[in-house]
């Protein structure tokens, strides 16, 4: 060891290569999609041939095996080319284990922060790919030749991420030639494929968007002069604004704009119009007609876009409505051709107004007459059909009111019979008889709400007015005379009212 030169490539001649087999087992990682960096820690393993090093274990009893410290032979010096800060990488203090044979094998404990760029296209469901290179920048092939090693890098050990997760690990042997060198130089690249775990972006942006999509269908479901419409659609539009805000804040700053960023700017634009055509259909339900439609608009939307809309019948119907909703003095005036025919009383048409019946068929005369007279059947019928309305309209007014006329008729005959009934048993007894008894079951009896006393006849519950008080008598004519007699009101056990009459006095004698 002493003449061992640590610096120097361990070979005997100098036109040798030196062949450096390199594998990792990856144990943690993490991503930061922010700063975009991934900080990885795995276990390298590097293995090379140094001649140097080589004895007789039977001349040195038998040692197969030494421990050394990385400071005293020669390792190779391998560079980070994607590093997110300086100096890129970490390696653990670990003693290099160097064999009789010469076969060195070193397993350092080494932290990578690498550079990553996420592509966030397919977000939520994207998959990013971040990798690490690893090279010498003094060493080219002819001098240090690097290699995997045969097995693929295993991932099965590396500790589960809450968001992503390692789908596989690949490898490639990268040779870079620089400008004005002959001879390339070898890069190893590790290339890390990461999937995002869905269910956290599901249920915050997946689930909200598809139901927030939900009452925007909804929205074009709503009569088109519905108020609240409005208010919904500018509540949908600060819901998905309010999303597409937090998909900003979670992402990281790229060029490639994601599509379910675009696909809520679509609901924007699409919420935005609505809104508008709402506000205008709204102003013009709730507004007079204050002009026609414009030429151009009307070209535009009944023959252009109602088509499309399959609309164009919804377009002819409102047209015939408008023709048969004109006034009675709608005419057409045209030059040089004969009047309209004249809508007189009873829908009649006025024949001697008629054009000529010897004009061709294809005559624009003809045609205005043809119009004129199907718009005059039209009102004629409509006229006949409201004139029917009005007749069966004013019919059942008048069966309403015989009907209510009979009823009343009913119930003043009822009291009448009850009236002449009291009077006739009024003047067939004396003054200080018994209390009269009249069954009062479907006739209206008055409650007097007054100071009062009861008495018990028979199973009888008989309530006896103050006859000291002028103003609870009542009066009844009868027979030429009047009546002064007190009312009492009874029921029996089974719940029948009856009414007592309890005479005071003969009052005058007409």
């Amino acid at each position: 060891m002493d003449m061992y030169v640590d610096t120097a490539r361990p070979v005997k001649y100098n036109q040798e290569t030196m062949n450096i087999t390199f594998t990792m087992t990856p144990v943690t990682f993490s991503i930061d999609e922010t700063n975009r960096i991934m900080s990885l820690t795995s276990l390298d393993s590097l293995s090379w041939k140094d001649q140097l090093l080589k004895w007789d274990p039977g001349l040195q009893g038998g040692v197969k095996e030494v421990f050394l410290k990385p400071s005293d032979i020669w390792t190779p010096e391998l560079e980070l080319f994607n590093p997110a800060r300086e100096p890129g990488f970490k390696r653990s203090f670990v003693r290099i284990i160097v064999s009789h044979d010469g076969v060195v094998l070193w397993i350092p404990v080494t932290k990578y922060e690498v550079q990553c760029f996420p592509n966030t296209t397919f977000f939520p469901f994207d998959i990013q790919i971040c990798s690490l290179i690893l090279g010498s920048e003094i060493y080219n092939i002819r001098h240090m030749d690097m290699n995997f090693v045969n097995r693929p890098i295993p991932s099965w050990n590396i500790d589960k991420h809450p968001l992503w997760k390692v789908e596989r690990i690949t490898t490639e042997k990268i040779l870079n030639k620089c400008s004005g060198c002959d001879v390339p130089y070898v890069n190893l690249k590790i290339n890390f494929h990461f999937s995002r775990h869905a269910t956290v972006p599901f249920y915050t942006f997946v689930l909200p968007c598809f139901l927030l999509s939900s009452l925007s269908l909804v929205l074009f479901l709503l009569p088109s002069d519905f108020a609240d419409k409005v208010t919904l659609g500018f509540g949908l539009f600060m819901a998905f604004f309010v999303l597409l805000l937090y998909l900003v804040s979670v992402l990281p700053p790229s060029q490639e704009l994601p599509y379910f960023g675009i696909y809520l700017c679509f609901n924007l634009a699409i919420l935005t119009l609505s809104t508008f055509l709402n506000v205008l259909v709204v102003n013009l339900a709730n507004s007079h007609a204050r002009s026609k439609i414009a030429k151009p608009l009307r070209a535009i939307m009944f023959d252009f876009f109602a088509p499309i809309l399959c609309l164009k019948d919804m377009v002819k119907k409102s047209r015939s409505q408008y023709l048969i909703a004109e006034e009675n003095s709608f005419q057409l005036s045209i030059n040089n051709y004969c009047s309209l025919p004249k809508i007189q009383n009873q829908g009649e048409v006025d024949k001697e107004h008629l054009c000529e019946d010897d004009l061709p068929e294809s005559h624009p005369r003809s045609d205005y007459q043809q119009i004129e007279a199907d718009i005059a059947n039209i009102r004629r019928i409509a006229s006949d059909y409201t004139k029917k309305l009005n007749e069966a309209e004013s019919e059942k007014k008048v069966l309403d009111e015989w009907k209510r006329k009979e009823k009343v008729d009913i119930k003043e005959s009822m009291k009448e019979n009850w009236k002449r009934k009291t009077c006739m048993e009024l003047s067939s007894r004396t003054l200080n008889s018994e209390a009269l008894r009249f069954e009062a079951k479907e006739m209206e009896i008055e409650e007097y709400h007054t100071s009062s006393t009861f008495t018990k006849l028979g199973h009888y519950d008989i309530l006896i007015l103050s006859v000291l008080d002028s103003t609870f008598y009542s009066s009844a004519y009868c027979d030429n005379h009047i009546f002064s007699f007190v009312h009492a009101i009874s029921k029996d056990k089974l719940g029948h009212s009856s009414i007592h009459v309890f005479p005071i006095v003969r009052a005058a004698t007409l």
